[in-house]
């Protein structure tokens, strides 16, 4: 299944000793309160869509112009065939650093993988069923009887 785009709306604390940014959808973890919780969303064909929130890390190394980001997806919910889905996925990305200003915009090419639970409603037999099967029954009947 090709996936079209997706959003991240989270909240990091940076580290500049470290050049490593925490990354988590709870903005509390950061002692930020009164703020909305961050999302994930993922979506593919028409209706489909993931849904989740992230945790994480990435590591900025201003001098070479590098960086990477390791995040854990978890996938709380979604539309279409992913209703109700539920499961974790990895997010790897390797970046290029073209600005030291750390609220400039980075260039990568994220690689997601790893495993999405769905739950498949069985369809409920309708009229046309259960005539079907009358029909069936009643011609075995008539046929048996026919034979002997």
């Amino acid at each position: 299944m090709q996936f079209y785009y997706h959003t991240n709306i989270g909240y990091g604390e940076f580290n500049s000793n470290t050049g490593v940014i925490v990354i988590d959808s709870d903005p509390t973890e950061f002692g930020l309160e009164n703020l909305p919780s961050g999302n994930f969303a993922i979506s593919g064909e028409g209706e489909d869509r993931l849904f989740g929130t992230v945790s994480g890390s990435a590591v900025l190394d201003f001098p070479n112009s590098v960086g990477s980001v390791n995040n854990t997806i978890s996938i709380t919910d979604g539309t279409g065939r992913f209703s109700g889905a539920t499961g974790t996925l990895r997010l790897l990305e390797n970046l290029t650093l073209d600005n030291p200003d750390i609220t400039a915009p980075v260039t990568g090419l994220p690689l997601i993988s790893g495993s999405v639970q769905t739950f498949q409603t069985v369809p409920e037999a309708n009229q046309i069923t259960g005539l079907l099967s009358l029909g069936v029954i009643g011609f075995s009947v008539l046929n048996r009887r026919r034979r002997f």
